[in-house]
């Protein structure tokens, strides 16, 4: 991949390469990454470094991650078990640690085979931290199997923008009661040189709510350079559950600006108790009858409740039952009052007890009781619902003797009592001694059938008849029992005209009385409506609801608004009296005297424009704004009717009250620059004093046209197999063009393209470049702008170029070898004092050389350390397979030491300068652009000395060691392999020459140690040891 920048003097530039490794590189494979910047402008000025990254078991999402003073920096961190079996895994910060607080969580993973997992590395930078200082961190993952480490570079950030933090450090946790609030003193500092309006708002989970200084937004302007003060108050809900923690996200935006203050709120726990149960409980004598009470847990947190029962007519119980927050529970007991007289009291009480709050060193416990009465008479079931005029319903009721008279069986008086006794009678009543009487068993209830008989006068509303039994041979036994029932109602109204209007005006009233009745059997209430009345009329009452007892009536008076738009003639409506269940209706006529007008309304705007000989619509909406049905003409007239040869949709309509057409003018723009006027009316028919007009006007407009300039590749002359860079310059005349395409051609099929976008008419800063390789032959390259005609342009005709070129098979650029090799040779001795004056990273030479090595490659030869027959496929370093010894061939074929002397390559001629498209150019101050200048480099810019301190400080590469740096080839991949040191403020990165990778060299195979000419096999996937390789947060 390659780029482009254009820097003023002294100016900086970023520039970041993503890389992905594909999907079958192997676990520990790694490869050396190169970033070089050449100067277009004079290409012997460059800058490299280098480094190297390795497929591994561990990333982190950005390996770069900085915070302000005061702020939090976080690394998202992603582990992946590359085993076969399931694996635990230890995470832990092992060099670089600043001493800050930061968290890892979770620092620990468990992760089953191919199983990714994640972890959060989080910094909070202490306030006083000095901006634009840097650390780095290594960070391990280890478990029984295999080790994993990252890279991490943590810097403090110089303030710039917004700053958003508490005033008291550390102040982002609290904690409090359910319907309680927590309070934050928070700072807004503005560090731009200008004052910023800033806005404050709160990121809560629902149910919690935010204040600020205890309104519910917050917006001012904070100075530059200077800061303001806010209360933050963040509310839990009143219903908050115990240890529940609110997550606070606090936002302060000034246009683009963003920062954030983070805050932790938790609810404590509170404990409470309550026991409900009903004040009094009949019980029928001698009966075992279930009683419920309801427990609840007030608390908002999990409690464990011991709830003790006890009572005379009761089997006392403790039992402890776990309770969720807020949870209320509905509990029984048995109760059995035996022969006791009817009247008898006993006591039930029921306390809770929150054992959990005993556990905290609180008494928190309720109590209730409930009133037990003996009867022996009770009821069993009653009827549902209301009942209805002149329907019976049946009560059932137990009926116990509680008095020992000697027998098994007694007698026991029935009597109903109450107005509406009469309603009521008793199944299998016997006359006895002049009573009514009922027979029952001592001590052994009864079923008893009561029917209730309502009659078809009675009120609407509750009933209630009292049944009372008095045991026959004990006076003082009286027992009774209420029956109550809800009659039903009947719901009727009836309306009456009293009085109403003949005739109103558009815009007038007119007024109604009328009389309405309750023909039901109870009290009723009647809201009133007017259904059927006219868009845009409206009405009012002189009552909006009543309420009438049975029989009762009441006189409404209604007053309608007409609309002024109304149209002419009768209107019917309907006045509607409606209550609970049934409603009146009558209906209501109303004369309407007529009115006429017309109304021409714009629907697009009156104002258009154009290209010359474009077509532009003016559409309208054209109204009778009259009420009664009418004729309208419409006509165009001005300049831009007669030269924009004007044509209407329709001239004559006949359109009904308040009816309306659309329609448009058509209006073709004329030659010239305009701009033109008209006028567009409509009148009525029959009356031209009517009349409606809308002044039109037309402009004429400019138009862009988009094309093409500097088609180019480079190579220029390129030979088969070379990468060819080809761009072009993407051009707007006319008026600018926010967005166009441009797509390349080779002999007639699309390689690639771009989407060009905010392109300033008469600018050149617009290039699109493409690449693709070189194959023999003669080809055309064609550069197409906007291909698919997205764009309206003046001219069409200016939309492509063409480039001819001819790719010359094998070894067709002899001549320009042989030109190249007399210019190196001319060029050596200034080379040669260059290199030793000022040793520079230089560029490497992509072109062929011009003499050929005297020994044929691939060469099969012996390991000097172990003697291991090993297949080499070029001249060069190369590592032995078996015994990892690093050694290197020449072009004759002698075996040297990896850093013995180089023997002098045959020149080679000097590298074709790529095209502008191609490069990633930076502008170099002029001190540095001159070999023999002692004036030290400028300091690198924030991003690169970041950069390069992360990478190592590398530089190009060199075929040799570096005088300047003896060390081997191993001592030097030891260094880039180990964390990078951190650069000062006052040093430029220095420059390291690049280390030459060994080729790995292969076994040879016995067929090629007697044939060293054949192909070379694919080299098989193998995983490396499970060590670490060097890894800038990158996961295969």
């Amino acid at each position: 991949p390659a780029g482009q920048v254009s820097l003023g003097p002294g100016a900086t530039a970023q520039a970041e390469l993503r890389l992905r490794p594909t999907a079958e590189a192997g676990w520990n494979e790694s490869r050396e990454i190169f970033f070089t910047a050449t100067s277009q402008g004079n290409s012997s000025h460059s800058a490299s470094v280098v480094t190297n990254t390795s497929v591994g078991g561990m990333m982190a999402a950005s390996p770069v991650a900085g915070a302000l003073p005061g702020g939090v920096a976080s690394f998202r961190l992603e582990l992946a078990n590359l085993g076969d079996a399931s694996d635990d895994f230890e995470l832990a910060l092992v060099a670089g640690d600043p001493g800050w607080d930061y968290s890892l969580e979770p620092a620990s993973l468990t992760l089953a085979a191919d199983e990714h997992g994640f972890a959060w590395l989080n910094f909070t930078i202490p306030r006083e931290a000095s901006p634009g200082t840097a650390h780095n961190l290594t960070l391990r993952a280890s478990s029984s199997s295999m080790q994993e480490q990252v890279a991490l570079r943590l810097e403090v950030l110089a303030p710039s923008g917004l700053g958003l933090w508490p005033l008291e450090e550390g102040n982002d946790r609290a904690f409090v009661d359910p319907g309680a609030t927590a309070f934050f003193d928070l700072q807004v500092l503005n560090h731009e040189e200008t004052p910023l309006d800033v806005t404050l708002a709160a990121s809560l989970p629902a149910g919690w709510s935010a204040s600020f200084d205890n309104a519910s937004d917050w917006s001012k302007s904070v100075p530059a350079g200077g800061a303001a003060t806010v209360s933050l108050g963040i509310t839990a809900p009143d219903d908050a559950e115990a240890v529940e923690t609110a997550h606070a996200v606090i936002e302060a935006t000034s246009d683009s600006r963003l920062v954030r203050f983070h805050a932790n709120v938790t609810v404590n726990q509170d404990f409470g108790v309550a026991v409900a149960m009903p004040p009094e409980a009949k019980l029928l004598g001698n009966v075992s009858t279930t009683l419920r009470f309801t427990v609840t847990n007030n608390g908002n947190g999990g409690d464990s409740l011991e709830i003790t029962v006890g009572g005379a007519w009761v089997s006392g119980s403790t039992e402890a039952l776990p309770f969720a927050p807020f949870e209320s529970r509905e509990l029984t007991v048995i109760a059995n009052p035996g022969m006791e007289a009817p009247g008898t009291l006993a006591q039930l009480s029921v306390t809770a007890r929150s054992l959990t709050a005993d556990e905290a060193g609180l008494d928190v416990e309720a109590s209730n009781s409930s009133a037990l009465v003996a009867t022996g008479l009770q009821l069993l079931a009653a009827p549902e619902g209301p009942v209805a005029p002149g329907e019976t319903v049946q009560f059932l009721l137990g009926a116990v003797a509680l008095y020992d008279p000697g027998s098994a069986t007694t007698r026991l008086v029935v009597e109903a009592q109450g107005d509406d006794a009469s309603w009521a009678t008793v199944a299998d009543i016997e006359e006895f001694d002049g009573r009514d009487t009922l027979v029952v068993g001592v001590g052994v209830p009864e079923i008893v059938s009561v029917n209730v008989t309502v009659p078809t006068d009675t009120t609407a509303g509750a009933h209630t008849i009292t049944l009372r039994a008095e045991d026959y041979h004990e006076s003082a036994h009286v027992s009774t029992v209420a029956l109550e029932l809800e009659v039903s109602q009947s719901h009727g109204f009836s309306l009456l005209l009293v009085s109403g209007p003949a005739t109103a005006a558009p815009g007038g009233e007119a007024n109604w009385l009328v009389d309405l009745r309750n023909s039901g059997n109870g009290n009723d209430s009647a809201t009133f409506t007017l259904e059927g009345l006219p868009a845009g009329w409206n009405v009012s009452f002189t009552l909006d609801n009543t309420t009438l007892g049975a029989g009762e009536s009441a006189a409404i008076g209604l007053r309608v608004s007409v609309a002024s738009d109304a149209t002419a003639g009768s209107h019917g409506f309907t006045l509607v009296a409606q209550g609970a269940d049934a409603n009146a209706s009558l209906p209501l006529e109303l004369d309407v005297s007529s009115t006429r007008g017309v109304s021409l309304v714009m629907t697009n705007s009156a104002s258009q424009a154009d290209r010359a000989g474009q077509t532009v619509f003016y559409r309208y909406t054209i109204t009778n704004s009259g009420n009664a049905a009418d004729t309208i003409e419409l006509d165009a007239s001005g300049l831009l009717a007669t030269q924009g040869s004007a044509v209407l949709d329709w001239t004559v309509a006949t359109l009904g009250a308040g009816e309306e057409k659309p329609g448009y003018l058509r209006i073709t723009v004329p030659d010239g620059s305009g701009p033109w006027s008209g006028t567009l009316s409509a009148r009525l028919s029959n009356d031209s004093a009517t009349v409606d007009t809308v002044a039109l006007t037309l402009a004429s407009e400019s138009v862009s046209d988009a094309y093409l300039e500097e088609l180019r590749i480079s190579p220029s002359s390129p030979a088969e197999g070379d990468r060819v860079t080809a761009s072009v310059t993407v051009l707007v005349g006319g008026a600018d063009l926010d967005s166009v395409y441009v797509g390349f051609y080779l002999d007639g099929t699309l390689i690639g393209g771009e989407r060009v976008n905010q392109i300033a008419a008469g600018w050149r800063d617009k290039v699109v470049t493409v690449s693709f390789d070189a194959t023999d032959g003669s080809h055309k390259l064609e550069a197409v702008i906007d291909p698919d005609n997205e764009v309206a342009e003046s001219d069409e005709s200016n939309n492509e170029l063409e480039l001819a070129f001819t790719v010359e098979k094998g070894g067709g650029l002899l001549p320009f070898y042989l030109l190249f090799v007399a210019l190196a040779v001319v060029g050596g001795a200034v080379y040669y004092r260059y290199r030793n004056s000022e040793r520079k990273p230089r560029m490497r030479s992509k072109g062929p050389m011009l003499a050929e090595p005297a020994v044929k490659f691939p060469l099969v030869l012996n390991c000097q350390q172990c003697g291991s027959r090993v297949r080499v496929p070029r001249p060069g370093a190369f590592r032995c397979p078996a015994c990892k010894h690093v050694a290197r061939v020449e072009p004759d074929g002698a075996i040297v030491d990896h850093d013995a002397p180089r023997a002098e390559a045959p020149a080679a001629p000097p590298p074709e300068e790529p095209p502008a498209a191609a490069l990633l150019q930076t502008d170099t101050p002029a001190e540095a652009r001159t070999p023999e200048a002692a004036a030290p480099a400028a300091p690198p810019n924030e991003r690169s000395a970041r950069m390069a301190a992360f990478f190592g400080n590398a530089s190009p590469p060199s075929r040799a060691p570096s005088a300047a740096d003896p060390r081997s080839r191993d001592e030097r991949l030891t260094e880039l392999r180990a964390a990078p040191p951190e650069p000062t403020a006052t040093e430029p990165v220095a420059a390291t020459p690049e280390p030459e990778l060994p080729v790995e060299a292969e076994p040879a195979p016995a067929a090629e140690e007697a044939e060293a000419e054949q192909p070379e096999p694919k080299k098989p996937k193998t995983k490396g040891p499970r060590d670490f390789g060097p890894s800038i947060g990158g996961l295969g």
